[in-house]
């Protein structure tokens, strides 16, 4: 079930890139759910999504449901390249305040390289993104967002901002798919020598202790490989019965 939900978000952001090529009305749709922001220091912020009423994008076409795969993660808040946010275009909301939420799901998508999906109801997917999906999935999060007066973001703003998010955001994507393959190659070369450890455990402990290679043959003196009393009289009781049975064995 949850494959098929994936899926279905692929195609349905792969649409939204074709939709948008065609300078095409987006799907409407309208962000839900709470989140928490907390100022951190030089004009940075900590988002916090809330985990039972996650900050989320719902398309009303499809149902489809798009939320920040980071529970928790550090964002200035606006998506906008600092040299486009100086524009004062008249007309253009671009606040960092200005669609806030569009930003925060825009954040986390580029920081992770993935979002979560589910149709409404059900359980969470998670689906890998380009970096052209991400910045499609912020341009219908603008179209159903709205300023903190309430002002409903113009179709303007939402095509300037994802026109210089295109232009200007490439480096920082890079930047977080390089320390990706960083957290990736620290795993596996701890996860590799956490194996490695187990192995080289294994010989030792196959032949350290009772039962291992060196104790004693049968159970005679620990590690020295003589049989004790009894079973020196069980092998000449033994030795007994064949030498009386005329050399057969019985």
């Amino acid at each position: 079930m949850t494959s098929k939900i994936a899926m279905m978000a692929a195609k349905y952001l792969a649409r939204e890139v074709k939709k948008f090529a065609a300078s095409d009305e987006p799907d409407r749709g309208e962000l839900l759910g709470k989140y928490k922001i907390t100022p951190v220091g030089n004009g940075l912020f900590w988002c916090e999504i809330d985990a039972h009423d996650p900050l989320r994008y719902r398309d009303e076409k499809t149902g489809l449901e798009f939320s920040p795969a980071l529970g928790a993660f550090k964002t200035d808040k606006g998506s906008i390249p600092k040299i486009v946010q100086r524009v004062k275009a008249l007309g253009l909301q671009l606040k960092e305040d200005d669609a806030e939420r569009s930003y925060l799901i825009h954040d986390s998508a580029y920081q992770s390289g993935t979002v979560r999906v589910r149709k409404s109801g059900a359980d969470w997917s998670l689906l890998t993104l380009t970096r052209e999906q991400a910045d499609v999935l912020m341009h219908d999060c603008l179209s159903a967002d709205s300023t903190p007066e309430g002002k409903p973001i113009s179709r303007a703003t939402a095509f300037a901002v994802y026109q210089a998010v295109r232009r200007f955001s490439g480096g920082p994507w890079k930047t977080y798919r390089a320390q990706d393959k960083v957290r990736v190659a620290a795993v596996a070369l701890a996860v590799g020598g956490a194996v490695g450890r187990k192995l080289q455990e294994c010989p030792r402990k196959a032949s350290g202790g009772r039962g291992g290679v060196g104790a004693g043959v049968g159970s005679g003196k620990r590690g020295t490989g003589e049989p004790d009393a009894s079973a020196r009289r069980k092998g000449a009781s033994g030795a007994g019965r064949v030498a009386g049975s005329g050399g057969k064995r019985v």
